[in-house]
């Protein structure tokens, strides 16, 4: 097959699902990726890559690709993996809410952001996400901005002015 023909995609797509059924997840990515590469309309490379980077632990290097390709609900899928596997890690909750803001998903975007930078309060891009949300959300003036900004200070990140 020729890197050109809409087949080359199909056929790593399915290389990819045979090494994850294996459990070769890592193989399964590069497989996916290739797919990718080659069509970036195939949706199954998509589906390959955010499978195996699941069960490998890797979901969060997939979101992060996938953010960059602005395939929004892949890479959604993709941190909801990572946030299920480590429920206490701020990152996956913080790019979730990039991802959901990307969507114009404030509510759920501040939500995410809000508990990631409860588990991590020096997190700069959380708190920046979570007051970016509540400014479109035009719920500022709960104070839950204002709390963070003083966090902020109090730990030297800001200057006041």
């Amino acid at each position: 097959l020729s890197p050109r023909d809409p087949f080359s995609a199909l056929y790593y797509g399915v290389a990819s699902y045979t090494q994850f059924v294996g459990r070769n997840y890592d193989e399964a990515m590069q497989l996916a990726r290739t797919a990718i590469r080659l069509h970036p309309d195939f949706i199954g490379g998509y589906r390959g890559l955010t499978s195996a980077a699941g069960m490998s632990g890797q979901a969060e290097v997939a979101a992060a690709a996938l953010l960059e390709l602005r395939r929004l609900d892949e890479a959604i899928t993709c941190l909801v993996t990572a946030i299920n596997l480590e429920p206490n890690n701020p990152s996956p909750l913080n790019n979730l809410a990039l991802a959901l803001t990307m969507q114009g998903r404030w509510a759920e975007a501040a939500r995410a952001a809000a508990r990631a930078a409860e588990l991590a309060p020096n997190m700069a891009e959380a708190l920046n996400n979570l007051g970016m949300c509540y400014v479109r959300l035009k719920e500022a003036e709960k104070g839950i901005v204002l709390r963070f900004v003083d966090k902020l200070l109090d730990k030297g990140f800001l200057r006041e002015q």
